[in-house]
């Protein structure tokens, strides 16, 4: 038996519930203490909730101490060795953060074995990525299936994914959607934005507007950039202040990140300067003459790739034709037209994600950023 704070005896199982109720109201202080009575007897459960929840209050703290930290690996590995799957899960991430990716995963497919979804979830990633491990896009199938099966929303997710794509099994998109749907109902962020574009875009449903935008509005709230990309896209034509204040967001979280996608970077620098192109120049530029014949943009989407497919100079904020203006010297509005789009807080800010945009491999990024040098040099513009 274990004793109560208080002084009174009373079960484990009681012990539990108390310490449950007190975490559920955000009472962490007593919860913690409930948890740690049990620890203190070698309870698995007790120890894998005060490593947890003790865990998560040093996220915030950028020097924790090393007894901390030792006290939770050590209440994680005692909680593990006892079988307890949860905290073998938990193990398993202190080992992937720590670089031993394949201690990491014994821990995690021990979790895994006895049912429990997050690390079924994990091992399908080790598999999948090829992780300390082969790749074998069968195993990880099996294993995200298991974890999808008991409703793990990112599970739910990969799963759409393997239908959509037609990944080791058939291609099959209205089960890609349903598992979208499962996934997306659970507010996972990627889900949510993948949603959007099936409505967006009317893949195996009608095309629906609205509901295009109430899903990427529920993921780009999230912080996810992808969303918030899209989202911005979505404004472009309808809404240039919100457009901005989207791919605003999208482009700082892409940049945060220093693996994230130069080509997507780029695709929001496209579309700060798409908006940064004054309306009547767009017409203009939409209509000029390429290779002898006349190319309109068929949408928003040809504009952000260069409007052509030979792709003419985008400069600074301002759509350039590829013949004649730019190498004539000749342009749509004056220089200091240019000049004030480019010494803005939004042309600064288009500028930074292209160079951004190029350190994480972006050709096209690359290829702008030089021939905007080359058109500052022309107009001589600091």
């Amino acid at each position: 038996m274990a004793q109560k704070i208080t002084g009174d005896l009373y079960s484990k199982e009681e012990i539990l519930s108390d310490a449950k109720k007190a975490e559920n109201i955000g009472d962490l202080d007593t919860a913690m203490k409930l948890y740690l009575s049990l620890a203190e007897t070698g309870d698995a459960e007790g120890q894998y909730k005060y490593a947890e929840i003790k865990e998560s209050l040093l996220q915030d703290d950028d020097n924790p101490s090393k007894s901390d930290l030792n006290q939770i690996f050590n209440l994680y590995k005692q909680s593990a060795e006892q079988g307890y799957a949860p905290a073998q899960c938990a193990l398993g991430y202190l080992y992937e953060y720590g670089s031993d990716k394949s201690r990491a995963l014994y821990w995690f497919q021990k979790s895994a074995e006895q049912g429990y979804p997050i690390a079924q979830y994990n091992v399908g990633y080790f598999y999948k990525n090829g992780i300390s491990i082969p790749k074998d896009n069968d195993k990880a199938f099996y294993w995200f299936q298991k974890s999808a099966e008991q409703g793990y929303s990112p599970a739910q997710w990969v799963m759409g994914n393997y239908y959509a794509e037609g990944i080791v099994i058939p291609e099959d998109k209205n089960k890609a959607l349903i598992l979208y749907k499962k996934s997306a109902e659970q507010d996972f962020s990627p889900a949510q934005n993948t949603l959007g574009i099936y409505y967006a875009e009317g893949i195996v449903v009608p095309k629906n507007n609205s509901q295009a935008l109430y899903w990427f509005q529920k993921s780009a709230e999230q912080d996810f950039g992808p969303a918030q990309s899209n989202l911005g896209r979505f404004y472009l034509e309808s809404d240039e202040e919100k457009a901005f204040y989207w791919l605003h967001k999208a482009g700082n979280n892409y940049c945060d990140d220093e693996d994230s996608d130069g080509n997507e970077l780029c695709e929001i620098a496209n579309m700060y300067n798409y908006l940064l192109t004054p309306e009547d120049w767009r017409d203009k530029i939409i209509q000029t003459k390429n290779n002898g014949r006349i190319q309109k943009a068929t949408g928003i989407s040809m504009a952000l790739i260069g409007l052509f497919v030979s792709a003419p100079l985008v400069i600074g904020g301002i759509l350039l034709s590829s013949y004649g203006s730019f190498n004539s010297g000749k342009a749509y509005g004056s220089i200091d037209s240019y000049k004030n789009i480019l010494q803005s807080t939004r042309g600064q800010e288009m500028i930074y994600f292209y160079e951004e945009a190029k350190k994480r491999g972006s050709q096209e990024a690359h290829e702008y950023l030089n021939n905007l040098h080359d058109f500052l040099k022309k107009f001589k513009i600091e």
